[in-house]
């Protein structure tokens, strides 16, 4: 929604904008009508810089730029540079052209390449993700250093989600040419890197712009710019309590900058006055004070539909080593400037005893309103997983009984104190995922965001999480593994695998070894399987991401079975008539996010490590049918533009 100017009356007589609680409507916009895509698309305003890069990709050559050699990249056609035109984009010369378009690049001749001329000595890895949209009788391609081939490619159909290329790492000298040559007509799209630093496999997860880990997030999208600021606490050590503020920003939902209070207080102000309004306002006035005598990790809002502000926070009886009771409360203002408020709140859920209500928010979703919080102490990493109560359809949010309804969660224990956010008219959620994967990370206290989780309603009211499909597109870098004919091995005895069919009691099937970053896709049926999933190993290290069943329910599951300190990372429970899966799992060294149906996520951090490759195993307790299982490379964080 966009944001509205309100007028705020106080002593100092402020005038804030307000963008409040906004409703997802009733489901009438759907994927084709809202951009995905533009989400996620490098909305950087000027070429990128020039520079002596560890890791450089060819749109830094080409990226809002319109000449030959700059970062050191070159267009040619039969050993011919070719020349810009006045056409955005279009580079030619007599007998050829190419034109870039957001990374599509068309060739309208038989021999194109892409040159990259080395500006320092050391050793490169070359690497990217080759699409091919159209071809005509066929595409011939090769990667050469100077006049040394190292790879040569050849193919006769489209490839619309791409393939994986890597070469081996090789030793270069200044001025050498890395070559990328294409021989035949057609439409690709491919943004090769070379990089000195293991630029391929940067990880998603990341720490903040200055180098610290994300506590408690506070996402805001500002509509009108198109940009998702991000307010958390860090600190160095939770033990003596010293936490700090800050704020990034980003255009693309993934990659962030850091918006200095110093330099940048215009966007900080903005923020804290159309979002973070509690950071800003005492809300201890607005509660019961004869009741609870503290206010923690308050949320305020402001209700356009109803005119009015809200606010949901824990309020607390007593808050000291002793004792921690409290009562998670939703109060309202009687008036729109919030200088009045009805003192008789509606308690949500109680009485919390030393189980703290954190990070509490509150949002309308179509015509029901959700309370969301995480409590504290009931985890291993002490701040609890997101949960949330279902409202009432057209049932206010002050009026509803919702400590007399079920309680229900949107992720397991390892994604903590996470919120939820409005991009336009779709819901999207962010939390932190812990550090450390057994424990509570106390010094520093922190872990690192999940990737952009959208929120999803269903018919019943319940909330579920899905990468989205401009996301799950940019995550796939490309494939390296695609299950077929005579490329798996049956492990385990007694088991049968014939057109998709895996049978059997304890059914296992090798699919690929080196297995660190990838991003799997699947679909498969339970025929009559307990439990079923895929398996990462090394050694005596196992890790299972699993759908199994237990009493009538059924569950999604990340464990370690062999790790003695902490078997079970993470599960959720899931819709038990559930027997067709479509799978997606996102695997970047110790993390998982694991996705069943575009319904149902969780997050996981485990003890793999990071430069560690496993072997990647199916396997089933009982029956199952696979359609299909493909692996693809996981794009790096710095392969992602912007």
């Amino acid at each position: 929604m966009k944001s509205r100017i309100l007028k705020f009356l106080t002593i100092c007589a402020f005038t804030f904008s307000i963008s409040g609680i906004v409703s997802c409507g009733e489901k009438a916009e759907n994927e084709e009508m809202f951009d995905y895509e533009r989400l996620y698309q490098n909305k950087m305003n000027s070429p990128y810089e020039e520079k002596d890069y560890d890791t450089i990709f060819a749109s830094y050559g080409y990226y809002l730029n319109k000449k030959q050699g700059y970062n050191n990249w070159y267009y040619t056609s039969d050993n011919k540079q070719l020349s810009f035109s006045s056409e955005e984009g279009l580079f030619a010369n007599d007998t050829s052209q190419v034109t870039f378009n957001n990374g599509n690049i068309n060739i309208k001749n038989s021999n194109f390449s892409y040159e990259y001329k080395v500006k320092r000595k050391g050793k490169i890895t070359i690497f990217g993700n080759l699409k091919i949209n159209k071809v005509g009788s066929k595409l011939n391609f090769k990667i050469k250093k100077n006049n040394e081939v190292l790879q040569t490619f050849s193919y006769n159909k489209a490839l619309s989600e791409g393939i994986y290329i890597e070469t081996d790492s090789i030793q270069v000298d200044v001025g050498d040419n890395i070559i990328f040559e294409f021989i035949g007509d057609s439409e690709i799209n491919f943004n090769p890197g070379v990089t000195y630093t293991n630029g391929q496999n940067t990880s998603l997860y990341h720490k903040t712009t200055f180098g610290h880990l994300y506590g408690d997030v506070f996402p805001y999208y500002d509509e009108e710019t198109e940009t998702l600021y991000n307010g958390f606490l860090w600190t160095d050590d939770a033990r003596n309590g010293q936490y700090n503020f800050a704020l990034e920003k980003s255009s693309n939902l993934l990659k962030f900058r850091e918006v200095s209070q110093n330099t940048d207080y215009s966007e900080w102000t903005k923020y804290e006055n159309e979002y973070n309004l509690s950071r800003i306002r005492d809300v201890s006035a607005y509660i019961d004070l004869e009741k609870y005598n503290l206010v923690r990790d308050n949320f305020l809002y402001f209700d356009e539909d109803n005119n009015r502000y809200l606010l949901i926070a824990g309020c607390y009886y007593n808050f000291d080593s002793s004792s921690q009771t409290s009562d998670l409360v939703i109060y309202e203002s009687n008036d729109s400037i919030g200088f009045d408020w009805n003192k008789n709140g509606n308690v949500v859920s109680g009485t919390y005893s030393k189980n703290l209500p954190e990070c509490p928010s509150l949002m309308k979703i179509g015509n029901r309103w959700y309370p969301f919080v995480s409590v504290a102490y009931k985890t291993a990493h002490q701040v609890g997983q997101l949960q949330y109560w279902i409202g009432d359809e057209n049932v206010d949010c002050i009026d509803m009984k919702y400590n007399q309804n079920d309680i229900y969660f949107l992720d397991g224990e390892d994604l903590c104190a996470a919120r939820v956010t409005n991009i336009k008219d779709k819901v999207y959620m962010w939390g932190w995922i812990p550090s450390t994967y057994d424990t509570m990370p106390w010094a520093p206290r922190g872990g690192y965001l999940n990737l952009p989780r959208e929120v999803i309603q269903n018919e019943d009211g319940t909330l579920g999480g899905r990468l989205d499909p401009a996301l799950s597109k940019l995550l796939n870098y490309g494939n390296i593994y695609t299950l077929g004919d005579n490329n798996y091995e049956i492990v385990s005895s007694n088991t049968t695998f014939k057109d998709g069919n895996l049978k059997g009691q304890e059914n296992k099937l090798f699919l690929m070894s080196d297995s660190s970053r990838d991003y799997i896709e699947a679909t498969i049926e339970n025929i009559g399987a307990d439990e079923f999933g895929f398996e990462l190993i090394n050694g005596q290290d196992r890790y299972l991401i699993k759908i199994y069943k237990e009493a009538n329910n059924l569950y999604m599951s990340v464990e370690s079975p062999n790790d003695a300190k902490h078997k079970i990372n993470s599960f959720l429970k899931i819709n038990p008539d559930i027997t067709n899966f479509n799978i997606k799992i996102v695997h970047d060294g110790p993390f998982i996010e694991f996705f069943v149906n575009d319904k149902f996520a969780l997050t996981a951090n485990t003890s793999m490590k990071e430069n560690i490759r496993y072997n990647l195993n199916i396997y089933s307790l009982g029956d199952i049918k696979i359609d299909i299982i493909k692996v693809n490379k996981l794009i790096s964080y710095e392969a992602i533009e912007g």
